[in-house]
């Protein structure tokens, strides 16, 4: 049997969501969410900063670094730019982090948040071989750094999502939406889907754009988790009690 691990060719191709690299991945994620949130919360101010800055500059050191694995291998430009939400959330949550920025953690957290819970539990070629490779372990890593750095941020208190914010998430919607719809048209891009607009959902309505049916589902979903993350709403409802 061959195996590039590098180029993913090789090894046993085919359809291998949870199996054991999928689960592995999930279990080893968990782990590392549960041990440093709860070891977070323990930690002084600068000792929570410098696991933010660390996790921080790893993830944006790897998505350069795959880029330069990518290009060495003759991949085009268009799959070294990240038209799609995830891959555009893992060089916008690190940077976000490391700026402190408020306003972009609202802006951009919980749908980086949500998008890489989505991919784990509902993935969507991404463990396409038995054996863990290079093209694997890139999507692995960048879906736990979008959803490891705000976690953490969100259990050491260094992000307090509220929802007064919640109209500046749906502003990063629209940001996601440009950039992975609108901008690929605007380059001359064909056959595109980055957004997952055009790939079928559980319910369609015939002639009616799927925009409009995903948008509002994208809104209520994101407002059931501003609802449940913002922590004075809550405490707010306990103290009438």
């Amino acid at each position: 049997m061959t195996f590039n691990f590098w180029t993913g060719e090789g090894g046993v191709v085919g359809d291998f969501a949870y199996g054991k690299v999928h689960l592995s991945a999930v279990i080893i994620l968990l782990l590392s969410l549960i041990v440093f949130s709860l070891a977070g919360k323990r930690m002084p101010k600068k000792a929570q900063r410098l696991i933010i800055f660390t996790a921080s500059v790893f993830f944006l050191v790897f998505e350069i670094f795959w880029r330069i694995i990518y290009i060495k291998r003759g991949v085009g430009w268009q799959e070294l730019y990240p038209f799609y939400p995830c891959n555009i959330a893992g060089i916008l949550v690190p940077i976000i982090a490391l700026s402190k920025n408020k306003t972009l953690k609202e802006m951009f957290y919980v749908f980086a948040f949500i998008g890489g819970l989505i991919t784990f539990v509902y993935p969507e070629e991404i463990f396409t071989n038995q054996y863990l490779n290079f093209p694997i372990l890139k999507s692995i890593l960048q879906h736990a750094g979008i959803i490891f750095i705000p976690v953490f941020e969100y259990f050491t208190e260094n992000y307090k999502p509220r929802l007064k914010g919640y109209f500046l998430s749906i502003l990063g919607l629209f940001v996601h939406l440009f950039n992975s719809e609108y901008l690929p048209k605007l380059l001359g891009l064909k056959n595109t889907d980055y957004i997952f607009l055009h790939s079928g959902l559980p319910f369609t309505i015939e002639g009616v754009n799927q925009i409009f049916i995903l948008a509002p589902i994208a809104f209520i979903v994101m407002l059931v988790f501003y609802l449940f993350l913002d922590r004075d709403l809550f405490g707010k409802k306990r103290r009438r009690k």
